[in-house]
This record gives structure tokens, C-alpha cells and sequence, in this order.
């Protein structure tokens, strides 16, 4: 069953499960490889269906990693700032800022909101359930009441300088981990594309991964986390269906040429040349900056 699993991982998302990979030509001893499934065996199946199961999974990897940097009192490099930085942010934490960015723009779009009390205000901006995809209820939505119209508006503001369609705006998470915030914001742009262009869930979900949801991370493995985090949320949403390309990438990568080998691409013109230089000064600090 395990090894069927990992076949059909390997096709469904290629780019995450590399059937090539070299790291699976590492022969694992009898004894251990029944020891392992042994241990993933007896773990409840909740683990397996939890959204952040992954994120919190990697950070627990990490740990050891960690306590060793932080002990050590040395320079952060390139090999130590993965492990030392990546903090998992809770789900209300997730949904809080979510909620005050898309969720007030949402709200400001209706306008002053005509209601006795903030939650009868919120309730007034919240999306229904539609064709499988659940609705948005903006819990964490903080409103503000006019003392003179006695109407609500959002207490960050309604974002007038934000597009004016869920399909134009552009969300990037720039130290995405595990994809925690992409995996909340999906479903969000999800419904309102639904709303605003009466898409069906399967379109929706493609074009919200084409248009809205970007994000990267300096770990390539983090990377590899978060493009099946939010490749499964997507197949939650509106079921199996090819995914276009994700725009997720890791950004950690530094040039892995010489800086002579980058100014000799630019041949005898100067000017591309001093261009040259100053690209490679800038991505050879990738696995540090990003």
C-alpha cells in the first residue's frame, strides 16, 4: 500500500516526488524499513488528514537542528538559517491577517455596512457555502462603527488602492515554510472568484492558482512542503483535477558558476558586463537573503 502511494504520488505531482531522485537509490536496511513502517503505522489517521500536519512535522525534524545553531553562538550562514528561522505561525494568526487584508477589502467593496451590531456587520459581508467550496464567514474581522451613520467599516481601512476584482490581485507569501498562509488564502480567493465571476469550483481553483497565489522560500525542501500543501488543498476544494504550474519557488538558490564564468556570458560590451557583476553580487547571497 505504501509503495502504491508513493507511485502515484511520484504522477500526480512529479515536480514534488521525483521518481528520479537520486536520494532514493540509498538502500535502507530490512530491519529498519519494517521498524519505520511499523512507527507510521500506529500514528492516528487524523495525523495524515491534519491541514498543517506537514509544516509541524518539518519543524519538529528541524528541532535538534536548531538548539544545536542557537547553541553554538556562531554566525548564521547559508546551512544554519533554514532551521534557526522557520517558525510555524498558528491557524488564527493565519486566518487574523488574512481576514483584515482580503477580508476588509472584501467588506469595504459593500460599502457602509447598515447593522445594530459588528457581528450582525460581519455576518452581512460573509460568502455562503457554494457547490462544495465552504463559505467565508471572516471570523477574525475587525469592524469599526461611524458614531454618526451608525454604520460599520473595516478597522484597516477598505483598501481603496487595492484592484478592484479578486482575479487582479496578487498575493505572495516571501517566506511561505509550509505553504501555511497560501493554504488559508486558497480557499478565500477560491469563493470569491466564484462570486465575482460565477466560476464553477474547478475553475475557480485553477485560476486562482494562476492569478493570485505566489510565494517563495529560501529551503528547498520547505518549497517542495508547501507545492503539495497547496496542490491538496486544491484537490479538497474541488476535487482531482491536473493543476497548472504553481508559482512557488525557492529562492535560496546562489549562482553555481564562478563570477568570471557570469561577466564572460556578457562577451566585450562593458556595460553588460559591470551589469553582470552586479547580478551575480546579488544572487550569490540567495541561500542567505533569498
Amino acid at each position: 500500500g505504501l509503495d502504491l502511494a508513493c507511485r502515484f504520488a511520484g504522477r500526480t505531482l512529479p515536480g514534488v516526488f521525483r521518481s528520479g531522485d537520486p536520494v532514493l537509490d540509498l538502500p535502507i536496511a530490512l530491519n529498519d524499513q519494517v521498524e519505520l513502517r511499523k512507527l507510521l503505522s500506529v500514528l492516528p489517521s487524523e495525523t495524515f488528514r491534519a491541514d498543517d500536519a506537514l509544516g509541524w512535522t518539518y519543524q519538529f525534524w528541524q528541532a535538534q537542528r536548531k538548539n544545536e545553531v542557537n547553541k553554538s553562538g556562531k554566525k548564521i550562514g547559508a546551512n544554519e538559517i533554514a532551521p534557526v528561522t522557520q517558525l510555524f505561525t498558528e491557524d488564527y494568526m493565519v486566518e487574523f491577517l488574512l481576514h483584515n487584508t482580503i477580508g476588509a477589502w472584501w467588506a469595504g467593496k459593500m460599502g457602509p455596512i447598515q447593522a445594530d451590531t459588528e457581528e450582525e456587520a460581519r455576518a452581512k459581508v460573509a460568502l455562503p457555502a457554494r457547490d462544495g467550496v465552504p463559505g467565508i464567514s471572516w471570523t477574525y474581522l475587525r469592524l469599526v462603527q461611524d458614531e454618526n451613520t451608525k454604520t460599520w467599516r473595516p478597522a484597516a481601512g477598505t483598501l481603496d488602492g487595492w484592484p478592484k476584482f479578486a482575479r487582479l490581485i496578487r498575493l505572495l507569501d516571501p517566506c511561505m515554510g509550509s505553504g501555511h498562509f497560501l493554504v488559508f488564502a486558497l480557499p478565500i480567493l477560491v469563493r470569491l472568484r466564484m462570486e465575482e465571476e460565477n466560476l464553477t469550483p474547478q475553475a475557480a481553483v485553477i485560476a486562482a492558482l494562476k492569478d493570485n497565489i505566489h510565494g517563495l522560500e529560501i529551503d528547498e525542501r520547505c518549497t517542495q512542503i508547501a507545492a503539495f500543501n497547496v496542490a491538496l488543498t486544491a484537490w479538497k476544494l474541488a476535487g482531482y483535477q491536473a493543476l497548472p504550474s504553481l508559482n512557488l519557488a525557492c529562492s535560496g538558490f546562489a549562482p553555481g558558476r564562478t563570477e568570471d564564468d557570469w561577466v564572460a556570458i556578457a562577451g566585450d560590451n562593458d556595460r553588460l558586463q559591470r551589469g553582470m557583476v552586479r547580478l551575480y553580487s546579488l544572487f550569490k547571497n540567495a541561500p542567505v537573503l533569498g
